[in-house]
């Protein structure tokens, strides 16, 4: 099996990224970007991947936020209850001395 051959197989057989590839062939990323856009399956390749990661992706999203808890701010009201702590104290102070 050639070097070109091999890069074929690894690619559209195997779904390996073409960074893999390149590392199990020894061979450079740029040589297997070239060899992969030669091929004249490389459209549909190319089409077939992207719908998978976009389906992937949904799955991950949808997974995710039917496990998020939405966490309610309350900095605000926090904020709000400190100030009218420190008013408190600060007024205290002032009429008794």
């Amino acid at each position: 099996m050639t070097n070109k051959e091999m890069i074929l197989f690894l690619f559209y057989n195997q779904h390996l990224k073409q960074n893999e590839i390149a590392k199990r062939t020894g061979a450079t990323k740029q040589y297997v970007s070239k060899i992969v856009k030669q091929d004249s399956r490389n459209i549909e390749e190319k089409e077939s991947r992207k719908q998978s990661n976009k389906e992937k992706r949904k799955e991950y999203l949808k997974q995710y936020f039917s496990s998020y808890k939405s966490k309610k701010d309350n900095s605000y009201e926090q904020m709000l209850a400190q100030h009218r702590k420190d008013i408190l104290e600060l007024s205290y102070d002032r009429n008794f001395k």
